[in-house]
């Protein structure tokens, strides 16, 4: 082979290998390329499938919200009276278990000793409290008498000038 020859040959060589290196590059952008259009199309397709559901659970959630929306509205017009209907009736129902309940814990309290005590302290502190509020309304009632009665005053104003005299004040 002549020198041309061979330059031709390895210029030939260079121009296959980045060929080839071309081609190799091109087939792995492509089957990328091709790998990220089919998961997009498997994630539309997901989202596709569960579009029935996701508007099925719309619709749920709408006549559930609908529904619970009714239902405040009811019960804020005329709720309180018909919630105190419904509990008279279930108490009127189980009254005497409710009252057997009531009474088996009376009884039980008042037999213990604690609750005597407490019951006993409770009154005195009451009953003092009673006899010291009439007792300090008493004495204002009294004090305000003599206050208005001129009598008084004035038999004050002469007893008091004479202890100033007699202990020169």
């Amino acid at each position: 082979m002549t020198k041309e020859e061979q330059k031709m040959f390895e210029r030939l060589q260079e121009t296959i290998q980045t060929l080839q290196k071309q081609q190799a590059d091109f087939i792995a952008a492509t089957t990328q390329s091709l790998k990220s259009t089919i998961d997009a199309v498997a994630v539309y397709q997901k989202k596709i499938e569960q579009a029935p559901l996701t508007l099925e659970d719309k619709i749920t959630q709408g006549l559930d919200y609908a529904i619970r929306q009714s239902a405040h509205e009811f019960l804020s017009k005329n709720g309180s009276s018909l919630i105190a209907q419904y509990a008279n009736k279930a108490i009127a129902k189980y009254e005497d278990a409710i009252t057997q309940i009531f009474d088996d814990t009376i009884q039980e309290a008042i037999s213990q000793d604690a609750f005597k005590d407490a019951m006993r302290d409770a009154f005195v502190k009451k009953v003092g409290k009673s006899l010291a509020s009439f007792e300090s309304a008493a004495i204002d009632k009294v004090a305000q008498t003599l206050r208005n009665d001129a009598t008084f005053r004035a038999k004050l104003t002469v007893m008091l000038n004479q202890l100033v005299t007699e202990f020169k004040l």
